[in-house]
């Protein structure tokens, strides 16, 4: 495919299959109509067997999902603060792309880009608006990334280990959903309230392929939280914002063509899985 042409409209790297890229897509579909933006899709084979060097030009690590556009463009500032501010940020945001002879703005990690859409974008508000509850947020998201997505990494990447070790992995995922939904709203029926939040944002990719480990692992949830689990579910795939993420990009069947993606690379190595930077 070729390179895309950048402006001043942001364009989000992704592709369908990719979680992390899908929590992105979902905090962008939320802040809609204030936000917008251009989709770019990478197939499989541009992530994984030959990446285009476009690609590696505006993101060395060749992976989904970063958002880019030019960087002479008013998109890069912040929707308040100084204008000296907001150009130091955007210099350092142009470095690595400026390196490669670029004039763009690159923002990557899949939490740092929905942070960008909610400083860029307030309206409407994936926070809380008080600094606590803010705070709060960000350490659910914090522990979702860092402990629930490696506990479902882990269920997958040990079906074919012994059986104590799948079990301990699978025991592993169980307390972290059962810790998640302990700290869930009790009003409901979203992870803060009934309104969609960067914790929904972070969550619902991996929560919503858990029949994904029950087809290839065998999994199912033991916990004592089933009930608010699937009043959770349920919540995320109705929202419109989650909805319009759960869509193959050729009109395939999204979940039959997801079971194919994982039977194919996902089981022995989850989308080039690290540690998050926060």
């Amino acid at each position: 495919m070729a390179a895309p042409v950048l402006s001043s409209t942001p364009i989000i790297f992704s592709s369908w299959f990719c979680p992390f890229a899908q929590r992105v897509l979902i905090a962008a579909h939320a802040k809609k109509p204030a936000a917008h933006f251009a989709v770019h899709e990478l197939s499989f084979q541009e992530l994984f067997t030959s990446k285009p060097q476009w690609l590696l030009d505006l993101n060395p690590e060749g992976l989904v999902p970063f958002m880019a556009w030019k960087s002479n463009s008013s998109s890069s500032g912040s929707s308040s603060g100084s204008s000296s501010s907001s150009t130091w940020d955007t210099q350092a945001a142009v470095a690595a792309a400026a390196a490669a002879g670029l004039d763009a703005v690159v923002v990557r990690e899949s939490l740092v880009c929905n942070e960008y859409l909610e400083d860029k974008f307030p309206d409407p508000p994936l926070l809380p608006s008080d600094p606590v509850g803010r705070a709060a947020a960000r350490l659910l998201t914090h522990r979702v990334s860092n402990e629930f997505v490696t506990a479902f990494i882990r269920v997958l990447k040990d079906q074919r280990d012994t059986q104590s070790v799948q079990e301990a992995a699978a025991a592993s995922l169980d307390d972290e959903i059962t810790w998640l939904m302990s700290r869930m709203s009790s009003k409901g029926p979203l992870a803060l309230s009934d309104r969609l939040s960067l914790v929904d944002c972070a969550v619902a990719p991996h929560l919503l392929r858990l029949y994904i480990l029950r087809h290839y692992a065998g999994y199912r949830y033991k916990g004592p939280a089933a009930v608010r689990l699937r009043q959770y579910c349920k919540a995320l795939k109705s929202h419109p914002a989650v909805a319009a993420t759960l869509v193959h990009p050729e009109g395939l069947d999204y979940r039959e063509e997801l079971l194919k993606v994982y039977a194919h690379y996902g089981v022995s190595l989850v989308f080039n899985h690290r540690a998050p930077l926060w």
